[in-house]
């Protein structure tokens, strides 16, 4: 009788690799902008290290005053030349893993009160390069929104007219504040009235919009 065939097993797709492994690797350095006290955002950086010496590394635009994780990308198993060139792009302080940690669940948490979507790729694949959110984690306390609201700001004014309406609606107007301009004064949501876009934005279609709630863009690297 001759043997069965042993099926072979499917290779590991790096998005399966890190839901599945990434939190069995061993931490690397953690980055951490220096931009949040002024714009209530910052790119934090996760680094998980292989054993042949390569690294996955995981970003995070958090938005710490209304929308969570905007926007969250990865890089699988790259070299060490690779791996400096992202790191040293950008101006970051190294931190400890727990202040990325406890920024990255606190906005995520802080967002779900408005049920605010977070970016698809960090539901799908980057958070599992996180460390899963248990007591094992120091706590370290972030304050989120300003003055103890949700604060959506942006020059977009398609993402305004979409969005401001949604957080009132979800919040209650009283609970929101909105800007065009970090340097405007805050308005309270009752204060919200559909802003006409600009000439060129009249031209978007809506479906120009980015995701959650259609935010616009910015670029992680």
């Amino acid at each position: 009788m001759s043997k069965k065939k042993q099926q072979p097993q499917p290779r590991l797709t790096p998005e399966r690799y890190i839901r599945e492994k990434a939190r069995k690797l061993p931490m690397g350095d953690c980055f951490l902008s220096n931009d949040i006290a002024n714009t209530g955002e910052a790119l934090a950086v996760v680094t998980r290290l292989h054993a042949g010496g390569t690294y996955t590394i995981g970003t995070y635009l958090v938005d710490a005053y209304c929308m969570g994780v905007k926007q969250s990308i990865y890089k699988f198993n790259i070299d060490k030349i690779d791996y400096e060139r992202i790191v040293k792009r950008r101006i970051l302080k190294k931190v400890p893993y727990p202040e990325i940690h406890n920024l990255v669940y606190g906005a995520v948490e802080f967002a779900r009160e408005a049920h605010a979507m977070q970016a698809k790729n960090f539901t799908a694949v980057t958070q599992y390069i996180l460390e899963e959110d248990t007591d094992d984690i120091p706590y370290i306390e972030y304050e989120f929104g300003k003055d103890g609201k949700h604060f959506f700001c942006a020059d977009d004014r398609i993402a305004l007219n979409a969005i401001v309406p949604k957080l009132c609606e979800n919040l209650g107007a009283d609970n929101v504040l909105w800007a065009q301009k970090l340097t405007d004064t805050p308005k309270l949501g009752s204060e919200f009235k559909f802003i006409p876009p600009a000439e060129k934005e009249e031209k978007k279609e809506e479906t120009e919009i980015p995701e959650k709630w259609r935010i616009p863009r910015i670029s992680l690297w």
